[in-house]
């Protein structure tokens, strides 16, 4: 039996989430998180590919698409409490958690800290920290509160795709420009100032769950390298390269990406 609605939880704190449910309800659940400027509608290729095997419950973090904002600047320890009321909310008593770039760095610290919960993680285009000084972080969290983050997300998106990705498929880039701009500039501002805040190795040294990583061959953020790097660095991890994607591998190449989520599953998971 397949489902597709939408669902509206209650976080520890008050923080109004909704979520989008699809796929199959008596099939192996996942746990879309999706990064930071987008909403679960970032997912939606990759949702498509994997409906017709899993259970997906996807998700908008706090102040991006249909998630109400919290009280002002959050944490990945936050947004992780966010995705376990949603479980929660939807009596998913175990999932298989994947992130991309802030989702995954939400997802280290869920699998951490939920590991009763958490039946394996894929990790894509996520550093364990993010290697800008605070006050970079902090000027531009000020120009997103200010008016400045319609441009602010235009320049993050040119650099996180692949080298000729917007020229390439200029419409398709249009409509990745329109889905990250249309976030507000309080709401990430808040999303940010978690990664500013974070560093997921402790998370990391506690994980015992089977683990892929993933990046794209253009990575500017995780290349290959430091994707390799990390599946090694955990007990039970590695390592998948995808081509012809940079920092937003999921959204870039889905077919790529649903296969292998779809394989890593079946072949340690299933």
């Amino acid at each position: 039996m397949d489902q597709e609605a939408r669902a509206e939880v209650v976080a520890s704190d008050g923080c109004r989430l909704r979520a989008r449910l699809a796929g199959r309800v008596d099939a192996p659940a996942l746990l879309l998180v999706h990064p930071i400027g987008f909403s679960g509608a970032f997912w939606d290729p990759v949702a498509d590919l994997l409906a017709p095997h899993f259970s997906l419950l996807i998700p908008d973090a706090r102040g991006h698409g249909g998630s109400a904002r919290g009280a002002g600047e959050t944490s990945i320890e936050q947004l992780a409490d966010d995705l376990l009321a949603i479980m929660d909310g939807r009596g998913v008593g175990a999932a298989t958690v994947i992130g991309c770039s802030l989702g995954s760095a939400t997802a280290m610290h869920f699998g951490a800290a939920h590991a009763e919960r958490t039946t394996g993680l894929v990790l894509a285009n996520a550093p364990a920290r993010i290697p800008l000084p605070r006050e970079r972080f902090d000027a531009m969290i000020a120009a997103a509160r200010s008016g400045g983050y319609a441009e602010l997300a235009r320049g993050m998106l040119t650099r996180w795709l692949a080298p000729g990705a917007a020229a390439a498929r200029p419409d398709w880039f249009a409509d990745q420009e329109a889905a990250i701009t249309r976030t507000d500039g309080d709401g990430f501002a808040d999303a940010f100032a978690a990664l500013r805040d974070s560093d997921r190795g402790d998370d990391l040294a506690r994980i015992h769950l089977p683990l892929l990583v993933v990046t794209g061959e253009y990575d500017q953020a995780f290349d290959p390298a430091a994707a390799a790097a990390m599946a090694r660095g955990v007990s039970d991890g590695e390592c998948s390269v995808i081509g012809c994607a940079g920092h937003l591998a999921p959204l870039e190449q889905p077919d790529e990406f649903a296969a292998r989520v779809h394989e890593f599953h079946d072949r340690r998971l299933g």
